[in-house]
């Protein structure tokens, strides 16, 4: 009897050593499948964090005289500081009024300026700033947030850039005022290159609305161009396959084929293919568990986890568009490099057959489609591009393709990076006529 006690021991202490074994085997593999998120998890944590929201923060410092930051504003202390200011108005702030916004009033006091390149409802401004109250239940569509100093006052202000529609929160308590005061110091002696000016404040009335255009002092200014650097393109696709693994819980139980030179990667629930063209698509063919919720916070945290987990994602991203349709949220990202958007050329999305850079699709939390062109853009530290057409300039050479007695109005103008398909990306002028968007040559020479 004691043998048969010893055997049974041994064996059950032999079954658990391969237990452990296999598990430690295969830890390092299932640890890193981002997609496990919206599989394992049946509901989104309420107060996780939402990013990568921002497209840049507009810095007004009086003087008609503007910063902007774009890159890396969600690792600043400033950043944060100012979201608990915006927080503290929502919670304790009045609402004073809801209309038009009148811009040239509102830029009359330092502020901070958030510019999101979509529109956004009360409802994704309480996930972004993590609070619900009355006053968030009035916000109605914007895309522009104001967090402004008046005296010993605070002045909050929800605006579509579009319609012009505002509403404005207030708050009397003087140490919210000279918290923003002290926040705003911090940049009074920055300066920059290439600054920004109000379109109201200077009375340029080609302009819907207000724009924040770009200068700089002279005749040219000096930039760096980017190059784009297409991934998984070499005959090596050891980096392709490991980042193809991330999407799989057991990779060493996928398989693989390759058909008109498309790499398809698959098991029983997940479909991963690389196209020739640079582009990563992942789908997701299984019955995960998901959220009783269907709301933008959910779904958005749902894509955020995948973003901040790719391992092949190399430059800053943010939310550039979001759709929903048929309970499904499909949400664009862009990427941006030195403060500035990182633009596809037409020929550019016509090759990848994908309107921006990263396409999410989620339904009730759980991410079943993901696509990605894989490109990094590293900035050409060594050398340099003299930009020398202005604005004026590049607008007056947009008016020259429309007829004489037509007088259109500009509904947007930005300075941004566009890969043409070439080895070297520069900053051209963007302009958005009537839904047409017109592209000019930001001019000069290299060195």
């Amino acid at each position: 009897m004691k043998a048969i006690g010893k055997n049974f021991i041994i064996a059950f202490l032999m079954i658990l050593a391969i237990y452990q074994t296999a598990e430690l085997w295969f830890e390092d593999f299932s640890s890193h499948n981002f997609f496990s998120f919206t599989d394992k998890t049946s509901s989104v944590e309420a107060g996780t964090e939402v990013s990568h929201t921002l497209e840049r923060v507009i810095i007004n410092l009086g003087e008609n005289k503007m910063l902007c930051r774009g890159n890396g504003i969600y690792d600043t202390s400033f950043k944060e500081s100012s979201d608990e200011l915006v927080t503290r108005v929502i919670r304790r702030g009045k609402v004073v009024s809801s209309g038009l916004a009148n811009w040239k009033q509102i830029l009359q006091n330092r502020c901070f300026v958030y510019e999101y390149r979509c529109n956004l409802t009360g409802e994704d401004a309480e996930a972004i700033f993590g609070i619900e109250n009355s006053n968030t239940q009035e916000i109605k569509s914007y895309d522009t947030v104001v967090l402004a100093v008046d005296g010993d006052n605070v002045r909050l202000r929800f605006i579509n850039s579009q319609s012009l529609w505002c509403l404005e929160i207030f708050d009397d308590e003087s140490r919210v005022a000279d918290s923003l005061t002290e926040l705003l110091n911090r940049f009074s002696n920055v300066n920059n290159d290439i600054y920004y000016i109000s379109s109201v404040q200077n009375g340029f009335e080609i302009f819907k609305g207000n724009i924040f255009i770009p200068r700089w002092d002279g005749q040219s200014v000096s930039y760096t161009p980017l190059t784009p650097h297409k991934q998984y393109a070499d005959e090596d696709k050891t980096d392709l396959e490991s980042e193809v693994n991330l999407f799989f819980n057991n990779p060493a139980g996928k398989w693989s084929t390759t058909t008109d030179d498309i790499i398809n990667f698959s098991d029983e629930t997940t479909v991963v293919k690389y196209y020739p063209e640079g582009v990563l698509e992942y789908s997701n063919y299984s019955s995960g568990s998901q959220s009783d919720v269907n709301d933008f916070y959910t779904n958005y945290i749902a894509a955020q986890a995948v973003l901040d987990m790719d391992q092949g994602i190399e430059n800053e991203f943010y939310l550039r568009d979001y759709t929903f349709e048929g309970n499904e949220y499909v949400m664009r990202f862009g990427y941006k490099v030195n403060d500035f958007p990182v633009f596809m050329s037409d020929e550019l999305k016509k090759l990848s057959g994908m309107s921006d850079y990263i396409e999410i699709t989620s339904s009730y939390g759980r991410v079943s489609h993901y696509k990605r062109y894989c490109v990094e853009y590293e900035q050409e530290t060594e050398k340099s591009l003299s930009a020398s057409v202005d604005f004026l300039s590049a607008v007056d050479d947009v008016y020259n393709e429309f007829k004489d007695d037509e007088e259109p109005m500009v509904d947007s103008l930005s300075l941004a990076y566009v890969d043409t398909g070439g080895e070297s990306s520069s900053l051209w002028w963007l302009m958005d006529i009537d839904g047409s968007v017109y592209v000019r040559q930001l001019g000069g020479e290299g060195s």
